[in-house]
């Protein structure tokens, strides 16, 4: 790669940064003025994860959010991914880049799915996390097809939070998610 396309990505990699914050952030609020006066408490990068690989040098799992029930002290872990995406007649097909999507397959995992279950305080076959997505990937077909195939029959662990109202994201998480921290 040359100079300038080093250059290129770096701004590539600034915007995409930036829309990242700017999806956590949202997330964020949202939900610190859902839970106020509730049993509920969101965290912003919680830190139990930080060293499941090795202690010295620390090495784990850098996660968005936790949400958790003060009262069962349940946890869900929550991760937002904000990606571009291809939207015929709006967007260009190269707009379709990007693996955000696909580096949150890792909660997955069956090592990371135990640590996860036994930190949160969850049974051993309960999704511990919760993906927000949120972009033009929300309306990206060939993206949306992965996702939902993954999810399979956990398609309530993840949520396409394709508008600026905060009331469908959270219609989802009182619908589909709030009972696995009561």
């Amino acid at each position: 790669m040359g100079k300038k396309e080093l250059r290129d990505r770096d701004v590539w990699q600034k915007k995409s940064g930036l829309m990242g914050k700017k999806a956590e952030d949202e997330f964020e609020a949202v939900f610190l003025a859902e839970f106020t006066g509730t049993e509920y408490v969101i965290r912003k990068e919680p830190k139990e994860l930080k060293d499941i690989y090795s202690k010295n040098p620390k090495h784990g799992v850098s996660i968005d959010y936790a949400i958790t029930n003060k009262k069962t002290k349940k946890t869900l872990y929550v991760e937002i991914k904000s990606q571009e995406g291809y939207v015929p007649g709006e967007t260009l097909p190269k707009d379709g880049r990007g693996n955000a999507h696909e580096r949150s397959c890792k909660f997955f995992t069956p090592g990371l799915l135990k640590v996860m279950c036994k930190l949160s305080n969850l049974p051993v076959g309960t999704l511990p996390f919760w993906i927000v997505y949120q972009g033009r990937i929300t309306r990206d077909a060939k993206r949306t097809r992965e996702i939902t195939y993954w999810f399979d029959e956990y398609g309530a662990h993840f949520f396409l939070w394709k508008s600026s109202s905060s009331t469908p994201l959270i219609n989802h998480f009182k619908k589909n998610l709030r009972h696995i921290l009561d």
